[in-house]
């Protein structure tokens, strides 16, 4: 019982294979090999085989004991109080039979106790796996079924056939010795559950490298200060609350994490910002949109986001007027459009917006010491500009999904470019090209092509034109009808009335 769960976990292999800050790929003792067609590369920046998450953290607890780790309605923990906390807990969930390799679901609402638990879980080596308690009766079944835990963590409810534990500060204790458990770079971390084409959710796992690899690149990016406060502004079952809820924790900086029901309120995201000084968030581009619609409708709004210096943006397609907007208002704040998937830590690809946005907003490109190659149906390299399949590749891959072998062989395909470091690549069944100045551009998914009289139509790209026109705020186009009579329909939010015929030339001028 205590192995299954790690037996039916994907292996991951070794490489012996490096690439350079040039973008040409380097094999140790072979030489250089030319770059391949429409090829993305990020820098390489070494950070040590053995360094895991709970490496950088225990560190910084080292460093900074005395600062505050985590907020959370008007309370606090120091680094050294969440550490001793996390030792605590790790130790009695030892003794309750959680080892190195189980998967152990957290069914929480917010609070200073579900952090604490995500460091003790990661200290035994065990893979933390939140669900949302807004999830059906039905799915959350599904889900523990594939998990088959030895418990649940939480801090809300109780599950009829599960063992619990209800989670709090006071049940912890403190000043423990850390547990005694060798974490490797490729030891699973963490899974999350996403929708599946066949209805049957699919968790994904990942493993510390690729988390070490995104968080180390953060901090050389944005650099960091010691005054800087993250918010963590994402459902917990949702995977972008991880970087805002553990990367502040490597680098010696606060997280604030606000009370459930607020998480989606503009005014009390705006009231977080401003009470704590926020300097760094994420938001989904919908809600940014409505965000930025609330400071152009109230511009005194935009001086109580004075305090931020970088927003990160990803999830969905990013809004070109959203973006020019918030750079109207706020110039001095950083914006950033990120482009990831679950199965490779999080995010991977960023773009950072200029004072002056182009049009369509690049994705960007990789992070480092990872790359894209965009390939056609017959998995060769397309030229430069051409569209093409996304393929993501380098320190970010996860390790596939849980107890899914052909699941995972299908996404997680083998490398079959020798001049590519690695033995996978993930296939993102997203499209994209390289534009002119080497930056990615993303187009649509491969899910959403239809045929339309004998000719391949991407829905997202005609949602991505029909969002440019300056009368449309939201637009979402559909396929009905039959096979002999199959139609294009688009269900438009406007910000005026507008005629069917102007958006129809509109279309015509920019697709065939």
């Amino acid at each position: 019982m205590e192995n299954m769960n790690k037996q039916n976990l994907p292996t991951v292999r070794k490489t012996r294979k490096i690439f350079s800050y040039s973008g040409s790929i380097h094999y140790i003792g072979i030489g250089t090999l030319p770059r391949l067609p429409s090829s993305s590369f990020g820098p390489v920046a070494p950070y040590g085989t053995h360094v895991t998450i709970v490496d950088l953290i225990e560190n910084q607890v080292r460093q900074t004991p005395n600062n505050i780790a985590i907020r959370f309605e008007g309370q606090c923990l120091t680094y050294l109080q969440c550490n001793r906390l996390a030792n605590s807990l790790a130790h009695k969930l030892q003794k309750a039979g959680i080892r190195k390799g189980d998967f152990v679901p957290l069914l929480f609402e917010n609070c200073l106790a579900y952090p604490v638990s995500l460091l003790a879980l990661m200290k035994m080596g065990a893979v933390f796996v939140p669900l949302d308690t807004e999830w059906g009766e039905q799915r959350l079944v599904n889900v523990l079924e594939q998990l088959a835990p030895k418990l649940v963590l939480t801090n809300q409810i109780s599950l009829q056939g599960y063992p619990c534990w209800h989670i709090d500060l006071d049940m912890m204790g403190g000043g423990a010795e850390p547990p005694n458990v060798e974490i490797l770079q490729s030891d699973a971390i963490y899974g999350f559950f996403t929708s599946g084409s066949t209805g049957t959710p699919k968790c994904a796992i990942n493993i510390h490298k690729g988390i070490v690899n995104r968080f180390l690149d953060m901090t050389r990016r944005y650099g960091i200060c010691a005054t800087d406060q993250v918010l963590v502004n994402s459902k917990l079952a949702f995977d972008s609350t991880l970087w805002q809820l553990l990367w502040p924790l490597t680098a010696g900086l606060t997280t604030v994490l606000p009370r459930p029901w607020r998480l989606y309120d503009l005014n009390e995201t705006i009231r977080l910002i401003d009470t704590h000084q926020i300097t760094m968030t994420d938001f989904v581009p919908s809600i940014f949109n409505l965000l930025v619609d609330d400071l152009v409708r109230y511009p005194q709004n935009a001086t109580r986001l004075s305090s931020l210096r970088q927003v990160l943006i990803g999830g969905e397609e990013i809004n070109f007027r959203s973006i020019k907007e918030f750079r109207k208002l706020l110039p001095q704040v950083g914006l950033a459009n990120t482009y990831g998937v679950t199965e490779c830590s999080m995010g991977m690809i960023f773009y950072q917006v200029g004072n002056h946005p182009q049009e369509p907003v690049p994705i960007g490109r990789p992070i480092n010491n990872t790359f894209v190659i965009i390939l056609d149906k017959q998995f060769r390299p397309v030229t430069d500009g051409k569209r093409g399949e996304l393929f993501l590749g380098g320190d970010c891959l996860g390790a596939g999904y849980l107890n899914a072998p052909q699941k995972t062989k299908a996404v997680f395909i083998d490398n079959p470019f020798e001049q590519l470091p690695g033995d996978r690549l993930y296939r993102t069944g997203d499209f994209g090209y390289l534009d002119s100045n080497g930056q990615l551009q993303f187009v649509g998914r491969q899910d959403r092509q239809v045929q339309i009289n004998g000719n391949r139509v991407e829905l997202g790209e005609i949602e991505a034109v029909l969002n440019r026109h300056p009368a449309v705020k939201q637009a979402k186009v559909v396929h009905t009808g039959n096979r002999q009579t199959k139609r294009l329909a688009a269900a438009l939010v406007t910000t005026r009335q507008v005629k069917p015929k102007s958006l129809k030339s509109f279309l015509a001028a920019h697709l065939p």
